[in-house]
């Protein structure tokens, strides 16, 4: 028997356990599974005696009683499903709380049940230390346009009682591709949230029954390999998919719905959710053997969602569905979520005419202007809290001013066009509209017209504006006010030979008919763009012109040109002229103006109407019911919603999709990827814990155990700032992934040792003469399952090292997000490292330094995603530790 010192194991181990106590404050649950109030834990957030929380509570159940007092049944009111609320006190069973003024309803102040309120602003966990989530389940049955298809309905109290939108109109068909998160449950219900942290804007979308869908407690998920290719070689390959595991083990063709690999995959959120593992009998397996020879063949249990492919009818009203590509599995919706980046534009006039009120309009350095204080007031309106600003201006006088001010000439002068980056960080934002302030307040107007002509150039200031100016980032909705005191006029009266002659005022006139189009987005029927103007008159100053009839013809050109151009450009029946055309000067300018912009912010709008649109219902018909519970929003809008929308929706713009959600199978082998989801901070978790592997190679054994032991378990202690691993029997792997949420994959190589494994301070061998670790007297240590624990050779630890050394640098080359790791695999010399244990064999060696190359022929081809506003990467397990 061969025995090392105890003595230096005990001193490594105590060190490292005190480390971990020394990091890990708090002690917190390993897994929680409500969201509710019930026992949330307030004791921090006291200050000498009063309670300071910072957080808000929502409302889980529609008609939450509240209460005078925090015991009895007098009630002052009632809380609505999802309506925020401070906490100012607490009593048993009971939250003191403060509601909101929001329009015409009061704050209200009372005592609410503490289970009826939502204290954690992100979603429960499960038993694996991951946040739990939920995919809709429903039945699979071929279109029917005049049957009504299955939906899930979604309730606003957890006894499923009260549906959303009341009797007679409640919310179904619950998005069927789309993952949600779970931010509490009760027995036979779970409350759904879109999105992973609630903001203030954010809505829970409700309560369904737990029956009519999937937990998802792992972050697992396949997708057909990229390289497949059909056998002609002509297409890419797929897979199959079966509705039964007894068809998945037959192969059976006529059950087969092929998922198509290829590299689309990589433009898309979404990969097949994995449910569990299981064998050819549906008994749960662990994931360590995955070949597809003899009894060894695997099978991955899944959550299969098919949108509306409908294939051949298998009979008794059974249909076999397509699962198609991953785009279809789930759309992105780009032209409804690109409504919330919003293009404010500014067309002005400077002219000599406007002098007495151009501080008024643009603002100086003192006081905000009318652009100003419209700029100020969009930016604190609750719908565009979450809304991207983009600004921009253009200037137009008349003719004579091209001489002293720059621009395209003809009398438009100076501007700051949109930018063209459509996509900008809060910090671009930022720089972005400092750059737009600092150009518009140079802005001044300018005299000389010796004609003493009133009209301008409006309508070239449009067309530059609505041309070139507003062009970037076409599917933004576009805002446009233009300011100004006269209208336009083409030509003018000159003197020639002692004759009055008509000549044209401009090199390049410009048509109404030809505003209208570029407003209206085409050259006819309905309006097409996204583009909603308001026009903003100056006051009437005939007094300081000096031909006061010429300027008075002059101003109501104005009035009456922007009324027809607005009358013909909105969309026919629904656009209001007079809620687009202002005087300035009016009583509450700025807020009947912003009021009226307001109606165009709501983000949150945006976001229920893809939830149903994920759901299966037509966008027409989604409109249709808003358009009747939401009587505020200006037509335009929705025109805009619907018109932008039709061409990414196709069918769906106006007939219902039916699809169908439900548990497949689908057999693991060489031609499924398995990923990760992984975010985007615990990815560089992973990346810093497999850093401190490097340099220890030279090390003699005792110290390279040591180092070793020391990079894995305290880096896993830095990073999760949890209780201490249990040295005991506790894997890495379960201590990362219950205790501290970072995902890990199956069989992870590195950290699928038991601690006392690695260390290997005492060895022996059993009977079947494998090396085992013992203790000090010789007795072999056993594992929480009661088993022996195999000794893990210096010859592994080494490979070990290196093998975290190489998945550090292809986690790096994945944060890259548009490359893919490249590199030369195969197997350690198994007769150089002959004890080694199972999992020493099953390592990979990587040979030569890790390369990459790019995904796909651009950008849109990556691994890292956007999902529920939280970023994160979907990675083959192969490159994880």
């Amino acid at each position: 028997m061969n025995c090392g010192n105890l003595k230096d194991s005990a001193l490594l181990f105590g060190a490292v356990v005190m480390i971990m106590l020394g990091l890990s404050g708090t002690v917190l649950a390993d897994a929680r599974s409500s969201g509710s109030c019930a026992n949330y834990d307030f004791s921090p957030y006291y200050h000498k005696e009063s309670l300071r929380w910072a957080g808000l509570v929502r409302g889980t159940r529609q008609d939450t009683p509240v209460f005078a007092a925090d015991t009895g049944t007098q009630e002052k009111g009632k809380l609505t499903f999802n309506q925020q609320a401070e906490v100012v006190a607490e009593a048993d069973g009971r939250l003191k709380i403060r509601t909101f003024a929001v329009g015409e309803q009061p704050e209200l102040v009372g005592w609410v049940s503490r289970s009826d309120m939502l204290c954690y602003n992100v979603p429960v966990k499960g038993v694996s230390g991951l946040e739990m989530k939920f995919f809709i389940r429903t039945g699979t049955t071929a279109r029917d346009e005049e049957k009504e298809p299955p939906t899930v309905t979604v309730y606003q109290d957890p006894d499923l009682k009260t549906c959303v939108g009341g009797a007679g109109n409640c919310r179904t068909g619950a998005s069927r591709f789309h993952m949600y998160f779970v931010f509490d449950q009760r027995d036979d219900a779970v409350l759904l949230g879109d999105r992973f942290r609630l903001e203030d804007d954010d809505k829970l979308l409700g309560w369904v029954r737990r029956s009519d869908g999937f937990i998802w407690n792992n972050a697992f998920g396949l997708r057909p390999r990229e390289d497949l290719r059909s056998p002609d070689g002509a297409s890419n390959g797929t897979i199959c998919s079966y509705e039964k595991l007894n068809d998945a083990v037959e192969r059976n063709p006529l059950t087969c719905s092929p998922v198509e690999g290829g590299i689309d995959w990589f433009k898309s959120p979404v990969r097949v959710p994995v449910l569990d593992l299981v064998d050819a009998k549906g008994k749960h397996v662990e994931p360590d053997q995955v070949s597809a020879s003899g009894d060894k063949r695997r099978f991955y249990q899944v959550a299969l969602a098919r949108p509306g492919l409908v294939g051949r009818p298998l009979g008794d009203g059974r249909v076999a569905i397509n699962a198609g590509l991953a785009q279809q599995i789930l759309p992105e919706m780009k032209s409804l979520s690109s409504k919330k980046n919003v293009d404010v534009f500014f067309l002005l006039d400077g002219t000599a005419s406007m002098e007495a009120v151009i501080d008024a309009v643009r603002g100086t350095a003192q006081r905000r202007g009318v652009i100003q204080e419209i700029i100020h007031r969009l930016k604190q309106v609750p719908g565009f809290r979450s809304t991207q600003f983009r600004f921009g201006f253009r200037v137009y006088r008349d003719s004579y001013a091209d001489k002293e001010k720059p621009g395209p000439g003809d009398g438009v002068g100076e501007g700051y066009p949109l930018p063209e980056q459509c996509e900008l960080s809060p910090a671009e934002q930022k720089q972005e509209f400092v750059r737009f302030q600092q150009a518009i307040s140079t802005v001044t107007t300018t005299a000389g017209d010796a004609a003493d002509d009133y009209e301008e150039n409006l309508y070239g200031g449009l067309e530059q504006s609505l041309k070139s100016d507003m062009k970037s980032c076409a599917d933004h909705l576009k805002v446009m006010f233009v300011i100004g005191d006269n209208g336009y006029k083409s030509r003018m009266a000159v003197m020639e030979g002692g004759r009055l002659v008509s000549k044209s005022k401009y090199k390049n006139e410009v048509s109404r008919d030809t505003l209208v189009q570029l407003m209206r987005g085409s050259s006819s029927g309905e309006k097409t763009n996204n583009v909603v103007p308001f026009f903003i008159q100056t006051p009437r100053r005939p007094d300081t012109a000096k031909h006061p009839i010429a300027y008075n013809r002059a101003y109501s050109r104005f009035e009456s040109q922007s009324k027809q151009i607005l009358g013909d450009s909105l969309p026919a029946g629904q656009g209001q002229v007079n809620e687009h055309f202002f005087r300035m000067g009016e009583s509450r300018l700025v807020q009947r103006l912003t009021t009226q912009v307001a109606k165009l912010s709501s983000s949150a709008l945006i976001d229920e109407i893809i939830l149903d649109i994920r759901g299966g219902a037509a966008l027409g018909t989604v409109i249709d019911r808003l358009k009747r519970e939401r009587v505020d929003i200006p037509g335009v809008y929705w025109h805009i919603l619907e018109k932008g929308a039709c061409g990414e929706l196709g069918d769906q713009c106006h007939n219902r999709i039916f699809d169908t959600t439900l548990i497949g199978y689908v057999e693991a082998d060489e031609k499924v990827v398995e990923e990760l989801w992984v975010t985007s901070n615990s990815l560089s978790s992973w990346i810093r814990i497999l850093g401190g592997f490097e340099g220890y190679f030279e090390l003699p054994e005792p110290q390279l155990r040591k180092a070793l032991i020391s990079a894995l378990i305290l880096g896993l202690q830095q990073e999760i700032r949890r209780p201490p691993i249990d040295v005991s029997g506790e894997t890495p792997a379960e201590y990362a992934q219950r205790r501290g949420g970072l995902p890990v994959r199956w069989h992870s190589p590195l950290l699928s040792y038991n601690v006392n494994a690695l260390s290997a301070e005492y060895v022996g061998r059993d009977k079947q003469g494998t090396q085992i670790v013992v203790d000090a007297n010789g007795k072999p240590i056993l594992d929480r399952n009661k088993q022996t624990v195999p000794a893990v050779p210096i010859c592994e630890l080494r490979h070990l090292a290196l093998w975290a050394i190489k998945s550090k640098q292809m986690l790096e080359v994945v944060e890259r997000e548009n490359y893919r790791p490249v590199f030369e695999a195969g197997r350690f010399d198994s007769q150089r490292c002959p004890d080694a244990t199972a999992n020493g064999k099953a390592l990979m060696r990587i040979s030569g330094p890790v390369g990459s190359e790019a995904l796909g022929p651009d950008k849109d081809y990556r691994y890292g995603h956007s999902y529920g506003g939280r970023r994160g990467y979907w990675i083959p397990q192969e490159y994880l530790p």
